[in-house]
C-alpha cells in the first residue's frame, strides 16, 4: 500500500507539461517503480493469478497516465510511460520468480 501511495504522489505532483520522450530518464523511474509494485504484489499475494496481478498493476499505470492527461495535474500522459511500466512489471515478475525458485532450492 505504501508503494502505491508514494508512486501516486510522485506521479501526480503538479509539474510542467513536457513533451513525452521515448527514452527519457523518467523511463528508468517508471521501470523501477513498477518493478517494485509487481514484486510486492507477488510477495503479498503469491496465490493470486499472475495475470490478475499484472492486469491490476498495469491498470494502475494506465490510470496514472490518464490522470496526468487532465489539465489540473499539469503533466503530460505518454504511451511510452505505460510501456516502461509494462517493462518494469515484467522485471518485477522475473525477479520474484527467480528469488522464489532460489528460496525453494535452499529449503
Amino acid at each position: 500500500m505504501t508503494a502505491i501511495v508514494l508512486i501516486a504522489d510522485i506521479a501526480l505532483q503538479p509539474g510542467h507539461a513536457t513533451p513525452p520522450r521515448l527514452f527519457g530518464s523518467d523511463k528508468i523511474e517508471h521501470i523501477l517503480a513498477f518493478m517494485t509494485l509487481m514484486f510486492v504484489a507477488r510477495m503479498g499475494w503469491p496465490r493470486q493469478s499472475v495475470y490478475l496481478s499484472g492486469f491490476v498493476v498495469l491498470g494502475y499505470g494506465i490510470l496514472i497516465e490518464a490522470l496526468q492527461a487532465t489539465q489540473w495535474i499539469g503533466r503530460t500522459a505518454s504511451v511510452a510511460d505505460v510501456l516502461a511500466d509494462l517493462v518494469g512489471l515484467l522485471f518485477g515478475l522475473f525477479l520474484y520468480t527467480v528469488l522464489r525458485r532460489l528460496s525453494a532450492r535452499h529449503r
